[in-house]
């Protein structure tokens, strides 16, 4: 709900931009994080969060 929020007081053109930039943000810093082999599970968890947080903010701009 909170994303629903955000969506209805900012420009609908402009927040699944920054949501899916997120998302790609977190996405980018998990492959780094495994390709140099420093992945903790506590590490692992907190990107995936980061990276549902921007797919969550994506969708909730189209309904």
């Amino acid at each position: 709900m909170p994303a629903a929020a955000i969506t209805d007081m900012h420009d609908r053109r402009n927040l699944p931009l920054v949501a899916l930039s997120i998302e790609i943000c977190g996405a980018v810093a998990l492959i780094m994080v495994e390709w140099s082999g420093f992945t903790t599970p506590t590490l692992l968890l907190v990107l995936c969060f980061v990276m549902g947080s921007g797919m969550a903010g994506a969708i909730a701009t189209f309904w």
